[in-house]
């Protein structure tokens, strides 16, 4: 697999999209890391990684999302892995593992405000560190999302759109679903992206919030091979 995770992250590198990805990040987090923490006179980054982060890994995770899968269905490329014998497993982690460390080169950025933080005021590193971590996995579990949306449709521009509008209702369901009966609150609760991201963005590091992020993320990644799988066998 690790060839096709070197092939996958150059691919990256090799034309726009990944430099033009890391940018449009690094000024969204910049932008947002301004007015929550600059313009309020704070060293507390909880603003910033409980709300103004979530709109920059949305963005980021859905311009990504049309090099996945789609991309390759509208030049043909996708004959070669669903005839070779390749596992289908190894075909998605490889799609998955490359954007994430992708991802993880952009969020680096985060470290520099932290850095930027302790040089004028007192500030709490282990919250940062749990806050991080809290960033990653939820940053796993987006692409996840959009690495499964991206094997339905060949349209580039429909899956960036698609993966934006599903991680966006993930994010807004889990404020809505208090104004719901509480059965229909409690199973959209269940699918929230955002209500269990609020004891990292804290400084609190649970075990409840992490299990609930790698699950999603195996979910989806195993739903995406099952999609995979249908359309090798079709």
């Amino acid at each position: 697999m690790g060839a096709l995770v070197r092939k996958e992250f150059t691919v990256y590198f090799k034309n726009p999209t990944g430099w033009f990805t890391l940018c449009v990040y690094t000024l969204i987090a910049g932008v947002c890391f301004v007015f929550s923490v600059i313009n309020n006179n704070t060293t507390s980054m909880y603003t910033f990684f409980s709300l103004y982060l979530y709109i920059a890994n949305l963005v980021f995770v859905s311009l990504l999302s049309f090099k996945f899968f789609s991309e390759e269905k509208k030049n043909g490329t996708d004959k070669l892995w669903t005839t070779s014998p390749v596992s289908l497993y190894t075909v998605v982690l490889s799609k998955f593992v490359s954007a994430f460390c992708l991802f993880f080169f952009g969020s680096l950025v985060n470290i520099l405000y932290a850095l930027i933080l302790g040089m004028f005021g007192d500030f709490d590193v282990s919250t940062f560190v749990v806050q991080y971590i809290g960033v990653l996995l939820l940053g796993a579990a987006m692409i996840s999302v959009a690495v499964f949306i991206s094997t339905f449709t060949e349209h580039q521009i429909s899956t960036v759109a698609a993966v934006f509008g599903t991680l966006l209702f993930m994010y807004i369901i889990g404020a809505v679903s208090k104004y719901l009966p509480s059965w229909l609150g409690t199973a959209l609760e269940s699918i929230s992206l955002y209500s269990r991201y609020g004891d990292f963005a804290l400084g609190i590091l649970s075990l409840a919030p992490i299990v609930f992020y790698v699950s999603i993320t195996a979910v989806f990644l195993f739903l995406s091979v099952r999609m995979l799988e249908k359309r090798r066998w079709e």
